[in-house]
């Protein structure tokens, strides 16, 4: 029964070796693991999409060595809004992949709904908050903002929400001098959640003291 153990031994992890291989190359279906939010292409210039936007699961027939490569920016996900009015509308996703190896089987939801509204627009002022402090020693003066209003653009409802454009100046305890900085503003509403607003030229600069 032991009589050639050895050469027994390496054919079964030849085998197992081989199966792998066919395991690994062999076209099968697999799941991707996050959801994608579509883009929205083509609204109309005086709409904007208001509410989010459903994410989608994509469904795909590719070897389990290029499914592990895979990541979101391998495919593109969206819906097209050409020629839509204002409303609630469903449209079919679509989906494209770069790689030329893997095959698109299924999206769900297929459609989604998409809601346009009126485009609204205004300026607001911006607010700035400082966190931490200076070096020991040395207190915070003026805070100038080289740009202090913002035009922010959105569907009309979204805009009607928005309560303060703020940006946030993170102190890290050795600043001495005057200094310029480049900060994100975030548009929110009166309970401080993040409103899905556009803000033109989000970057601004804001000098201390």
């Amino acid at each position: 029964m032991l009589k050639n153990l050895h050469i027994k031994i390496i054919a079964l992890l030849f085998a197992i070796t081989f199966w792998g291989v066919i395991v690994t190359t062999q076209n099968t279906y697999f799941v991707f693991a996050e959801k994608i939010t579509p883009q929205v292409f083509n609204v109309d210039e005086g709409l904007a999409i208001a509410g989010d936007l459903t994410p989608v699961a994509i469904t795909v027939r590719t070897s389990a060595d290029m499914f592990r490569q895979l990541s979101e920016s391998d495919f593109k996900v969206s819906v097209d809004a050409q020629d839509l009015t204002a409303g609630e509308h469903t449209i079919t996703v679509s989906v494209t992949t770069k790689k030329a190896d893997v095959t698109i089987i299924s999206i769900e939801p297929a459609q989604i709904a998409v809601n346009l509204e009126k485009m609204g627009n205004l300026k607001q002022q911006v607010s700035l908050q400082v966190h931490g402090e200076p070096a020991k020693n040395y207190a915070v003066g003026d805070i100038t903002a080289l740009a202090p209003t913002v035009a922010v653009s959105g569907a009309e409802s979204i805009v009607e929400k928005l309560a303060t454009i703020q940006g946030s100046i993170q102190l890290a305890s050795t600043e001495t001098t005057n200094f310029v900085s480049r900060i994100v503003l975030e548009a929110l509403d009166q309970q401080g959640n993040p409103l899905s607003l556009k803000l033109r030229q989000m970057r601004r600069q804001y000098q201390w003291p």
